[in-house]
């Protein structure tokens, strides 16, 4: 049997994957089918070490390998759950509708409602009433998404430059949806969650997620009913970019983003939807007191393969996570799988670590029943340790030379099956990255509310693609960026917070009679400049509060309140 890199029969693993017809050229690289990506698959799988170290010291006998090198064909139980989108939308339904499959109405209620009552407990707590504040709704909140959503696409270094009155700089679409300081009071008071609600830091039950709590277990719970996992998944952890103060907040020097935090994740394998994802929330996690037993990767995967037990899905992971302990407690419970391995993991076959002298595309193969150990020349060498995939199986693989040639080597099966797919949460990570949604801020949990929004529009747009299976074959497909313009202006809608201002004095006209009801006192109104200075160019004042009521105009002093007035007389 032969194989390639770029074209390999995986029928007989791919359940209903051959459905998905993927994204665009230009939507994601193309990972598989070509000579860089081959060229770099031996380091990338080398690397990516965290500062976390996973430990598997506590692996009991049984869990140790007998490893013969004569090998033979595994038993593989076949996988048939449904799997794919599972909603009841119509065909013609929108972006905002497939978006609101994962972030429904409900949770814009959850936030207008949170976000007023915060604001009132501000003005409470240090005793003054914001005059600029206004109490939100739904359809404000859905806007300022939708804003959020644009600024993502249309970056700029500073929000401020989106309501410049240089139009080189602004943009008319967003300052005709709010006002620049109606945009700042809602970053102000933005809320998701009640804290008095909340244990304290000291109590056993404290959440340290309770700030985004609702938001979070909804949102996933709302994952698992629309969309029902494939055949092959990948885990990995992810990256949300953040320098403020956080004892969560991790550096991986190795990693695109350095510097913020973590959030283990599982994702497609070959389109990046994002089923599950859990964030790290430091060493001293509750649900990792077992930790310094089996290790932080070994009880992040079993964690994020809860729903697939029994089921005979495919699961792949790099060499932090890989140990023979957790490959067997998952073929246990019904869930193959596959993922590089370190040569100081307890088991790892001993002629594994020091082989004798191989040239590119030799392979050593050892086996124990349905775990198979390869250990595969590639520039360096690669292990894989494995469930799933046959070791009779040698197929080939691409490498180019140094004289620009390229040269089939032979490549087993495992290692094929590993570079196909365990992809899936770089494939979301490049989706994510490609137009980032929210502004910088300094309060940790607004980091993670602008990942979950974003992993709603990933998931709303692959959702949406595979739903439309027959629009992938238009000459212009269908792009996450379409999608987000598009989800960014239904979430925006006919909302208008920019109240049209007219130029009116006063409802009737000024006479003797009714001048003393003209009277100089507090504007419910944000500061304006003094109408009468204006009018006749004088620049003594700045900006005031102050002002006639009827006439609805700001004035500074008493004196221009009596000459604007004087100058409105008529006579009766």
């Amino acid at each position: 049997m032969t194989m390639s890199s770029s074209s390999v029969d995986y029928s007989d693993l791919s359940g209903s994957e051959n459905d998905f017809s993927g994204f665009s050229s230009d939507e994601i690289p193309n990972l598989f089918n070509n000579d860089a990506f081959n060229d770099e698959v031996s380091e990338i799988m080398s690397s990516d070490i965290d500062i976390e170290m996973s430990s598997d010291s506590s692996d009991t006998d049984e869990d140790q390998p007998s490893w013969l090198a004569d090998v033979q064909d595994i038993d593989r139980s076949p996988f048939t759950e449904r799997s794919g989108p599972s909603h009841i939308l119509q065909e013609t339904a929108s972006e905002q509708e497939y978006f609101q499959l994962y972030f429904p109405v409900s949770l814009f209620e959850k936030i207008v409602s949170e976000t007023n009552k915060f604001a009132t407990e501000q003005n409470m707590d240090h005793d003054i009433i914001d005059v600029n504040w206004t109490e939100t709704s739904v359809p404000e909140i859905s806007a300022f998404l939708g804003i959020l959503i644009l600024m993502g696409i249309i970056k700029a270094p500073d929000y401020s430059f989106y309501w410049s009155n240089d139009n080189f700089l602004s943009n008319e679409g967003i300052k005709n949806v709010m006002p620049r300081r109606r945009f700042e009071k809602l970053l102000q008071y933005f809320h998701l969650n009640d804290d008095n609600t909340n244990f304290p830091a000291d109590h056993p039950n404290h959440d340290k997620l309770h700030k985004i709590r609702p938001i979070l277990d909804q949102v996933l719970e709302n994952i698992e009913k629309a969309y029902k996992p494939r055949q092959h998944q990948t885990i990995d952890e992810g990256m949300i970019a953040f320098k403020g103060r956080h004892k969560a907040k991790q550096y991986l020097p190795s990693k695109p983003i350095k510097w913020g935090l973590k959030v283990w994740m599982r994702c497609d394998s070959l389109s990046g939807f994002c089923h599950q994802f859990e964030f790290y929330q430091g060493k001293e996690d509750k649900d990792e007191v077992n930790e310094s037993m089996k290790g932080l990767g070994y009880r992040v995967v079993q964690k994020l393969t809860m729903p697939l037990r029994g089921k005979f899905f495919h699961v792949y992971f790099d060499n932090f996570f890989t140990s023979i302990r957790l490959i067997r407690s998952l073929f246990r419970h019904g869930i193959y799988a596959c993922g590089t391995m370190r040569k100081n993991r307890k088991g790892f076959p001993e002629d594994f670590k020091y082989p004798p002298y191989m040239e590119q595309g030799d392979h050593l193969i050892k086996q124990d029943g349905n775990l198979t150990a390869t250990l595969w020349k590639d520039k360096k060498p690669v292990t894989v340790l494995s469930t799933a995939a046959d070791p009779t199986i040698i197929g080939t693989a691409n490498r180019k030379q140094k004289d620009g040639t390229v040269q089939l080597i032979n490549c087993p099966k495992a290692v094929t099956n590993y570079q196909q797919y365990y992809r899936g949460v770089d494939l979301c990570d490049q989706l994510r990255a490609k137009y980032p949604v929210g502004r910088s801020s300094k309060k940790w949990w607004r980091y993670m509310f602008h990942f979950i929004i974003n992993i709603c529009i990933i998931n709303g747009f692959i959702t949406m693609v595979e739903s439309h299976p027959e629009s992938q074959g238009r000459r212009k497909r269908f792009r996450q960026l379409d999608f987000r313009i598009n989800l960014a202006k239904q979430l925006i809608g006919s909302f208008k917070s920019r109240k049209v201002t007219t130029q009116r004095t006063s409802v009737a006209p000024v006479t003797q009679a009714n001048i003393e009801t003209h009277r100089l006192q507090t504007l419910k109104r944000k500061k304006s400049t003094c109408k009468y200075c204006t009018k006749h160019g004088e620049k003594r004042r700045k900006e005031t509060k102050i002002g006639c009521v009827i006439c609805n105009v700001h004035l500074c002093c008493i004196e221009c309140h009596s000459m604007f007035h004087q100058n409105m007389i008529v006579e009766e």
